[in-house]
């Protein structure tokens, strides 16, 4: 994954070294977005069994709870068509107190927030022809990811699920379909994205090192920006 990242940044540079005879356009801008249907599957982690040994336990029936999400992103267009497109979303989420299934018991997990930054970085396409599509263009992209957080509440002493916080480390994906509309040099983007990510979170209360899950879900996005 982090390798795909780094091709991408390479052809980005290229393209920036190239002439200038084509159509380049550069958009800086702000958005707010409002969280769909977030969701977490395939949690697990080495948790001591009833024989006292470790092992990779799945946690059932967890849930995650997320609203809105800000960023801010780059696009930059090699040509009417072509470009990529640079993204830092800031985001919260949270493990709400629940009842989750662990080697076959019901048992109570404390909350924990999730705060986390995801920098996402990918080639982006859009349609752009005469009349009405002069200035309304709609776009697709697709993005590689890598996330970095914090998750509190990770302590298992003294108070189970009390204090104390842990990294958060992870990479994915995530798909955008959207429309913008030119007003001169400003643009109203509305965007749907869709992201699939794989966390590790360093630390997490009785298991052993920490645990692991895939994170997914989708946004809706109003996006500012100004172009160059």
């Amino acid at each position: 994954m982090k390798t795909l990242i780094m091709i991408l940044i390479l052809v980005f540079l290229n393209e920036l070294s190239a002439d200038n005879d084509r159509s380049n356009e550069l958009q800086l801008g702000f958005y707010l977005g409002a969280a769909i249907s977030p969701a977490v599957k395939d949690a697990h982690g080495d948790h001591i069994n009833f024989s006292g040994e470790y092992e990779d336990t799945e946690i059932g029936d967890i849930n995650i709870n997320q609203n809105t999400v800000s960023g801010i992103n780059a696009r930059y267009y090699f040509s009417d068509y072509l470009g990529v497109v640079v993204d830092v979303m800031f985001a919260t989420a949270k493990f709400p107190e629940q009842e989750v299934s662990l080697l076959g018991f019901e048992i109570t997990q404390p909350k924990s927030d999730l705060e986390y930054n995801l920098l996402s970085l990918g080639p982006i396409g859009r349609y752009k022809g005469e009349g009405i599509w002069q200035n309304l263009n709609p776009y697709t992209s697709f993005e590689v990811s890598i996330l970095n957080g914090t998750a509190s509440d990770v302590n298992m002493y003294p108070d189970y699920g009390e204090g104390g916080s842990s990294s958060i480390d992870g990479t994915g994906f995530s798909f955008s379909i959207g429309s913008q509309y030119n007003l001169d040099i400003f643009v109203i983007s509305v965007e749907y994205r869709c992201e699939y990510l794989d966390l590790e979170i360093d630390h997490f209360r009785s298991f052993e090192e920490g645990i692991r899950l895939t994170k997914y879900g989708s946004y809706i996005c109003l996006i500012g920006s100004i172009r160059f």
